[in-house]
């Protein structure tokens, strides 16, 4: 990767705000297993996890570069990038309608909603996504979501999730992002707030 000024401002920043966040605060959450509510919240904030939404709605609108660096830096602060995650954001510009768009991605980059959830993995498939079993079927204005997902990080810390099912019309899989509001149960994972959760859905709209 080329330096840039960019890149350089944004390692700088970064390391700003995790300096409010040492090691004894990651290792107390780990302890308590709770969530980093206070660094999302800082990170939300500063902008950087709206580093790839791009300007018309309200984020940094910046490449995977800059995405990377950041990541890089929280990384390298001792913090962890769990939390803070940004790799939903380019099925959502690529796959969502303009409508969706507007709708989320404003809210998402003021930290009004978080897009933390993304709903790949299943029971019988894995994450080997020519497997999945959710299907998604066309019902007037809306889809019925019917499936399972397993291992669904920071779920029930997200406003929305983005599901990945088969479309029933059409094939191929799509990424449709809706308010959460799914049942859903704890897993038992790692270190540092991964948390993994399955979420059952049928009929889901």
């Amino acid at each position: 990767m080329i330096k840039t000024e960019t890149h350089e401002n944004l390692r700088r920043g970064v390391r700003e705000v995790c300096a409010n966040f040492p090691g004894e605060y990651w290792r107390e959450l780990d302890a308590k297993r709770e969530y980093p509510e206070e660094f999302v919240r800082a990170i939300t904030e500063a902008g950087y996890l709206s580093a790839l939404i791009p300007e018309e709605y309200g984020g940094m609108g910046l490449d995977l570069s800059a995405a990377r660096t950041i990541l890089e830096e929280v990384n390298k602060s001792g913090a962890n990038a769990n939390p803070a995650q940004m790799y939903k954001m380019g099925n959502v510009l690529r796959h969502c309608s303009e409508a969706q768009k507007e709708e989320y991605l404003p809210k998402v980059a003021s930290g009004e909603l978080r897009l933390q959830a993304f709903g790949v993995t299943e029971p019988e498939a894995s994450t080997d996504t020519i497997q999945l079993k959710t299907t998604a079927v066309r019902s007037g204005d809306r889809y019925i979501v019917n499936g399972r997902k397993i291992c669904i990080s920071r779920v029930q810390h997200s406003d929305l999730m983005s599901p990945r099912p088969h479309l029933a019309a059409g094939g191929g899989r799509e990424v449709l992002p809706r308010p959460l509001g799914l049942p859903h149960r704890p897993m038992r994972g790692g270190g540092q707030r991964p948390d993994p959760r399955a979420a059952p859905g049928d009929d889901e709209q």
